[in-house]
């Protein structure tokens, strides 16, 4: 049966939802997402990242400063979603 809560981020061109492949671990799924968010283009001054912990549902807001570039604005919101990611890991 194929994973049921993939991890998911909006506010891209193109939104990246990402689903634990068969036997691929939690750290490389996570990888996988992180890697294709890093690829994509905001679109506006938020980004969501949603999944599924062992809590429930995560969802991982963060808004755009003043003068902040596509590369600066990725990186940051990246850096938030992996550290709540740290406290609140992702469950298929």
């Amino acid at each position: 049966m194929p994973p049921s809560h993939p991890i998911t981020t909006t506010g891209l061109a193109s939104t990246v939802t990402t689903t634990q492949g068969v036997g691929e671990t939690v750290p490389k799924w996570i990888d996988r997402h992180n890697t294709a968010v890093a690829a994509g283009t905001p679109t506006g001054n938020t980004l969501t990242t949603t999944y599924t912990s062992a809590n429930g549902t995560e969802t991982v807001t963060t808004t755009r400063k003043d003068g902040e570039s596509d590369a600066e604005f990725l990186t940051r919101h990246r850096a938030d979603y992996l550290m709540r990611m740290v406290d609140a890991p992702p469950i298929p």
